[in-house]
């Protein structure tokens, strides 16, 4: 095998093992107000991370169903009331909880759902949008090292 081939293939090989999780708990931001959402907790789910977040859900929303389950997603959903008051829950949740199709209790509140987001890799429920495009800034991290590296090897 050529040198070039020989590097191509560690390189790869490098990328996968960087790709595998080290840690088998999937970890989320926590928080329940608009104050303690500036800086979140991070937790790792387990059963009562998903029962304090299914709890927070059951002030604001209809039917939440009462599952236990050993399947984790992190939750972000933020909602107003027509006097600009807002509740913002983020946190660990069963995975069947599918809290983003749940009903808002409005009764005699004016409550709307101005977004509702749910991820199953670590920490992809931050309070900014940032967490959605981590993954899209990974891989461009990664194309650029490839990249750079690639221009050291002979014959390329």
């Amino acid at each position: 095998m050529s040198q070039k081939v020989i590097y191509l293939l560690r390189l790869l090989i490098c990328m996968c093992i960087a790709g595998v999780p080290t840690v088998s708990t999937l970890e989320c931001y926590e928080c329940n107000n608009p104050t303690n959402c500036v800086s979140p907790s991070v937790i790792q789910c387990d059963q009562s991370a998903a029962n304090r977040t299914r709890d927070e859900l059951k002030i604001y929303f209809l039917n939440v169903p009462d599952i236990i389950s050993s399947n984790y997603m992190c939750l972000r959903t933020n909602s107003t009331q027509s006097n600009g008051r807002s509740a913002n829950i983020h946190g660990c949740i069963y995975d069947e909880t599918k809290a983003c199709n749940l009903t808002l209790n409005t009764a005699g509140s004016h409550w709307s759902k101005s977004s509702c987001f749910y991820c199953s890799t670590d920490l992809c429920n931050s309070a900014s949008n940032i967490a959605d495009y981590s993954s899209a800034v990974a891989l461009i991290i990664t194309l650029s090292v490839a990249s750079l590296l690639l221009t050291n090897v002979p014959g390329c």
